[in-house]
């Protein structure tokens, strides 16, 4: 699973969701796996972490995005994020959106 597939797959979340999407509801809709599957070592429990590691994959996605521009994060600090302009131009150049 490269980079672009998660980075995709967090922007179309992004959309899924709508504004302010909180990062428990991004968790929640990714775990559907609706955009990316989440495969048993992806939902296994990270021992070091106590969480399981597709939510550390989204989280450095997340950021990743966050400073390509094409997520915003809202409320810095409260997990609270949207998709941007320029993510949302990305989707489309990948004909992964039709025009919002």
């Amino acid at each position: 699973m490269n980079d672009n597939t998660w980075e995709v797959a967090v922007l179309k979340t992004l959309v899924d969701i709508g504004d302010n999407a909180e990062l428990q509801d991004i968790y929640d809709r990714i775990k559907c796996g609706t955009h990316i599957t989440i495969t048993p070592e992806l939902a296994a429990m990270h021992i070091k972490y106590n969480e399981p590691h597709y939510h550390i994959y989204v989280r450095s996605f997340l950021s990743k995005l966050v400073k390509k521009n094409q997520v915003e994060n809202i409320y810095k600090g409260e997990g609270i994020y949207s998709i941007s302009p320029e993510g949302l131009g990305r989707l489309k150049e990948l004909d992964e959106i039709e025009d919002v």
